[in-house]
């Protein structure tokens, strides 16, 4: 461009920087950056977001967290994105979510991506009583979680089943949530996953009916546990514990095919970190 003549703008020295960041070229990013400034270009809040969220990729989250302080002393406000991907990238849920509050006292309230990645956090953790706790309020307010909120629970739901965290995630799917094949296929995976395959035949059938659409990875689950079922010489007799909850979240996806009429959403603030039971010591605390 300049040995054309042309000088970048503010616009295409952020598309080279988000190029540079995403591509993991953080050094080669931040001298961009600095080259950006010094000839009196200011920078924007995708300028910024570029670096916070290469540097948060990076694992480097000090870095992003002084990027983020550096663009309210040029005037600039932090927005929704920038509260996302710092949350996504930090390591410490109780710096993060206190972070999320203090853009919220600001008047940016967190969207159903902040929440996402708040639970999926919990989650990872083993922190399933807290997840549910965000879940129920985002529900209890109506605001309508998605694919990935749902999905998210459903994967540690099925691995380490919790009576509270199911009548939760039935209440979602009743009240919001209309599931897609990645959902169903996530749920007939977890049937042969513990020794269900007749269960997963069962539920293969039942959505057959309502003319549900099955992609390869769905017909390789059934082909799975038909294969099981073959090679399982005993008949299924008595459910287990474990199976009567995924049946009970199994007969509500079904009844949820037939729901067309979304539920609208209400904004949701979010509550004090320690209301939802986190603390520095129930960090460690991932029983």
């Amino acid at each position: 461009m300049e040995k054309q003549g042309l000088r970048p703008d503010v616009i295409g020295f952020s598309a080279y920087i988000n190029g540079l960041c995403r591509a993991h070229y953080m050094e080669e990013a931040y001298e961009a950056f600095h080259e950006m400034c010094r000839r009196g270009l200011i920078p924007n809040n995708f300028t910024y977001n570029s670096l916070i969220s290469g540097f948060c990729r990076a694992g480097n989250v000090a870095e992003a967290l002084k990027l983020e302080r550096e663009m309210r002393q040029n005037g600039l406000v932090p927005d929704i994105f920038t509260t996302n991907i710092i949350i996504n990238g930090a390591f410490d849920m109780v710096n993060a979510m206190g972070f999320v509050n203090k853009m919220s006292s600001e008047g940016f309230e967190p969207d159903i991506f902040t929440y996402n990645i708040w639970i999926h956090s919990l989650c990872s953790c083993h922190m399933m009583n807290q997840a549910m706790k965000v879940l129920d309020e985002l529900v209890s307010v109506g605001f309508v979680p998605n694919t990935v909120t749902y999905n998210t629970v459903m994967n540690n739901i099925c691995s380490d089943v919790l009576d509270r965290a199911v009548i939760l995630t039935g209440k979602l799917l009743k009240v919001a949530f209309v599931p897609n094949v990645v959902t169903v296929n996530l749920l007939l995976s977890h049937f042969c996953k513990q020794g269900l395959a007749k269960r997963a035949l069962i539920w293969g059938e039942k959505l057959r009916h309502v003319s549900f659409i099955f992609d390869d990875a769905t017909r390789n689950i059934l082909d799975w546990a038909y294969h099981d079922m073959q090679e399982d010489a005993e008949p299924l007799t008595a459910e287990s514990r474990r199976s009567l909850f995924i049946e009970f979240l199994m007969h509500i996806t079904y009844g949820s095919l037939y729901k067309s009429e979304p539920l609208k959403h209400k904004p949701l603030i979010i509550n004090n970190i320690a209301g939802h039971g986190i603390t520095k010591s129930s960090m460690m605390d991932v029983r």
